[in-house]
């Protein structure tokens, strides 16, 4: 597909304010439907600050301010905000109580879908279950504490398509997960930029499968922005800080 002239569904524009902030160069992110966004650079660079205020998480505005970084967020305005943007965390977003499919339809009634009886609600969570790679027979009567990572990092995924988030956030998103799990949950999210037009702001350090999910198939809706130190850090330690875990994994 060639989305690469369709309307944004969000422009992100960062800008340096001062000399704490950890980028050097203004940076505009621009994501349409079906694109991936890939955010690369060392730890620290505030590329998870950045997905933050994307996500719409509360208490950016502080962190901004004390990292010196303006940044503006403009969302397309016909999509409502419950719609905008999800986040894939890296533990599973699953209420324990529940089943797979009692999640689903928790989150399908919170956004006002209506079904006409049982068999229409059973087939919207299979078509939800069928989209992410989890089968319904098997897995939708499981706990969350039945899942693997990788079947929880998909009915995490489906959670966000229940309530038909247009960009979701992926910070990390492979972390914890074995190589094959990795790639089954990489593979998925090609599936939901080409079947849902979902759009992806990607931040993981493995390029490999960072690789997978900007199938090259899909050229024209892959961006890659490498976020740089000011120029003042390049031959400073400072720019290389040690990696860190992500916010989205321990803060929230």
């Amino acid at each position: 597909s060639d989305n690469s002239k369709a309307a944004p569904i969000v422009t992100l524009r960062a800008r340096p304010l001062g000399p704490k902030c950890p980028f050097g160069k203004d940076i505009e992110i621009s994501l349409r439907p079906g694109g991936c966004v890939s955010l690369v650079g060392n730890s620290g660079m505030g590329k998870t600050t950045l997905a933050t205020v994307l996500a719409g998480l509360p208490a950016h505005q502080q962190v901004l301010k004390k990292l010196e970084i303006d940044v503006e967020c403009d969302w397309d305005s016909s999509i409502p905000l419950q719609e905008r943007c999800g986040v894939l965390f890296q533990q599973t977003t699953l209420l324990d109580e529940l089943t797979v499919a009692g999640n689903l339809l928790v989150d399908l009634k919170l956004n006002k879908d209506k079904f006409e009886n049982k068999e229409d609600r059973d087939r919207k969570i299979k078509q939800l279950l069928d989209t992410v790679g989890l089968d319904y027979n098997r897995d939708a009567g499981k706990r969350p504490t039945e899942l693997s990572g990788g079947m929880g990092r998909r009915a995490s995924l489906a959670l966000q398509l229940a309530q038909h988030k247009r960009v979701i956030v992926l910070d990390e998103p492979f972390t914890g997960l074995d190589y094959e799990a990795a790639v089954s949950v990489a593979k998925e999210l090609v599936h939901l930029r080409q079947s849902q037009q979902t759009a992806l702001l990607l931040i993981s350090h493995e390029p490999h499968l960072s690789k997978i999910v900007m199938d090259p198939e899909l050229t024209s809706d892959n961006i890659i922005i490498e976020m740089q130190p000011p120029i003042k850090l390049m031959n400073g330690h400072s720019a290389n800080k040690p990696t860190k875990p992500s916010l989205f994994g321990t803060t929230f």
